[in-house]
């Protein structure tokens, strides 16, 4: 594909306010996954013109459903995680409702999506402490959903394709960044420029042309090659952190049977997730997603691995996801799509936040979301930190601009651009590191467990913190209160210090304090029947919820009744 009409002289004259605005009316943005939709709607708002550039083409199956994606091996390429299971927290929900004016999760249910609440819908099962998320009828409503990725990302890209302001550009490979100083030479050369220069002015493009932009930002995620731009240009590589546990899952689209459904809506229940936390390494997940398909995926951490053939998988999460829910669910399923395979993937954070304080990040470009940090994504963290940090950039942009202007006019405003990049990555670094905590924080009590930066917290204020918040997991069972500001935390509704505040600060404390005079009595294994009554088995205290349930599957193997070994 060529993209002539959007090339631009590479030498302008610089000399006039005039000639700095009529450059600045164009924004480029590399990338069209969750980010780069994101990214283009708020620039929309500053830039008379924004290219979001997409190396992969589409593909028919592009305006059809998630199973007929799936079923292709190359209609979406460029995002790894697209065939897995998909959940937005309630922070990124609520954060892309604003980024689209209020139209994303209309868009979302009329597509077919079912919108959670959590305190209703949803049951979250810890292996020690049990059922995590009894319902809560006193907690502020949190409102998420879960669906494919197809369904998040093409809600997004239609809201964005019908902006008069964005242009969409497939088949665009970017290989380098042009800069101010460079007079035609790209940035991605073979051999690294001498000197360091000053301001990135536009995208070199695999075919030879070149995109011209008042501002570039790379939202092309994990594999981002703008360390490798820079280094090119002169810049040193940022300091990079990296962790892993060795998490590996499997993950499909499946049609529940006649049984599983009525169970599961006699319960209201539209998600079930079967927790892993050390030292139990298996998990296990269920939800509904668009048009009555429901998504799973099992898997684990270290020697937790599916089997790589498909018909063992669900016999494997029968044996070997701790808690028996998923597995009586899935059985009698219909998988409508062959089953996707993920082994070992981290998280690793480009630490451009210390680059821009070192004067080491070039003006003119902004980098967001996974080309920044991406995180394991068993946490459900990325396409939230991606919308975050979309609406720091419109704030820091709206703040810049000279003028203001309505959506529906044209951009005559001057916005200052220099210092935006490294402002940017301090504004977003508080972000990124509450949701590196969480990830590499769960995935480092593992045992195998590896991270660059070496262990997370160490010496007595570490094990302090982590002897409160392993009080505060527990008493979340039962104290709403403390349960509700856990989960605000978890789906990025709250920092993390609203851990410390007073009303659970306090509640925490006393659980702390009162543990030694305690009964001693485990958690109780309660499930859900096809006709919704509730039976309980006690639980051993040593053996934890985890063991309990191993108990409850093996009395209930060949049992007359349903029984979805759903904590309630």
């Amino acid at each position: 594909m060529r993209f002539e009409r959007f090339a631009a002289a590479s030498t302008r004259s610089a000399t006039s306010r005039a000639a700095q605005q009529q450059e600045q009316q164009q924004a480029v943005v590399i990338g069209s996954g969750m980010a780069g939709l994101a990214a283009a709607e708020v620039l929309s708002r500053h830039f008379n013109r924004v290219v979001v550039l997409e190396r992969d083409l589409p593909h028919p199956e592009w305006q059809q459903g998630a199973v007929d994606m799936a079923k292709s091996k190359v209609a979406r390429r460029g995002v790894t995680q697209y065939n897995h299971l998909h959940g937005m927290t309630a922070g990124g929900l609520a954060s892309l409702n604003r980024i689209f004016g209020g139209r994303y999760s209309p868009a979302l249910e009329a597509a077919g999506t079912p919108m959670l609440q959590l305190f209703t819908h949803a049951r979250l099962v810890h292996p020690t402490y049990g059922c995590w998320l009894p319902r809560n009828a006193s907690a502020a409503p949190v409102k998420t959903a879960f669906c494919t990725r197809h369904m998040f990302e093409s809600t997004a890209r239609q809201l964005v394709a019908g902006n008069e302001r964005v242009e969409f550009v497939y088949g665009a490979k970017a290989v380098g960044l042009q800069f101010e100083e460079d007079a035609g030479a790209a940035a991605a050369a073979a051999e690294p420029s001498t000197r360091r220069q000053k301001s990135v002015t536009g995208v070199l493009l695999a075919d030879g042309s070149f995109l011209q932009a008042g501002l570039v930002v790379d939202a092309s995620g994990r594999h981002s090659a703008a360390p490798d731009w820079l280094a090119a240009a002169g810049f040193p590589q940022p300091r990079v952190s990296h962790a892993t546990a060795g998490c590996s899952y499997v993950s499909t689209l499946v049609k529940l049977s006649p049984e599983a459904e009525s169970a599961l809506a006699a319960a209201d229940v539209r998600i079930i997730y079967a927790m892993a936390h050390a030292p139990e390494k298996s998990l296990g997940i269920l939800a509904q997603a668009e048009n009555g398909v429901w998504q799973t995926s099992v898997g684990g951490f270290a020697d937790k691995t599916p089997p790589l053939k498909d018909d063992g998988i669900l016999e494997w999460a029968k044996q070997e996801v701790w808690h028996p829910s998923i597995a009586a669910l899935l059985e009698g399923c219909t998988p409508l799509i062959p089953w996707r395979r993920f082994y070992g993937l981290g998280s690793t954070w480009r630490h451009y936040e210390e680059a821009a304080a070192a004067g080491n990040l070039p003006e003119g470009l902004v980098l967001l979301a996974d080309s920044i940090c991406s995180f394991q994504p068993v946490y459900g963290q990325g396409m939230t930190v991606a919308a975050l940090e979309a609406e720091i950039l419109d704030e820091l942009l709206e703040k810049r601009s000279s003028s203001s202007s309505s959506s529906s006019s044209i951009t005559t405003s001057y916005i200052e651009v220099t210092g935006l990049a490294a402002e940017l990555q301090a504004a977003v670094q508080p972000v990124v590191q509450a949701a590196w905590d969480l990830a590499v924080g769960g995935d480092m009590k593992y045992e195998g467990a590896v991270s660059s930066d070496g262990p997370v917290a160490t010496g007595l204020a570490g094990k302090l913190m982590g002897a409160y918040m392993e009080a505060l997991f527990e008493l979340a069972t039962s104290d709403e209160t403390v349960q509700e500001a856990l989960l605000r935390v978890m789906h990025m509704l709250d920092p993390p210090a609203k851990f410390m505040e007073p009303p659970v600060l306090s509640r925490v404390l006393l659980h702390l304090i009162t543990a030694p005079f305690r009964p001693a009595a485990g958690p109780n294994a309660t499930f859900l029947s096809s006709s919704s009554s509730i039976s309980s088995k006690p639980a051993s205290r040593v053996s934890g919820a985890a063991q309990a349930a191993t108990a409850v599957r093996a009395s209930a193997a060949g049992g007359g009744r349903f029984d979805l070994g759903v904590n309630i």
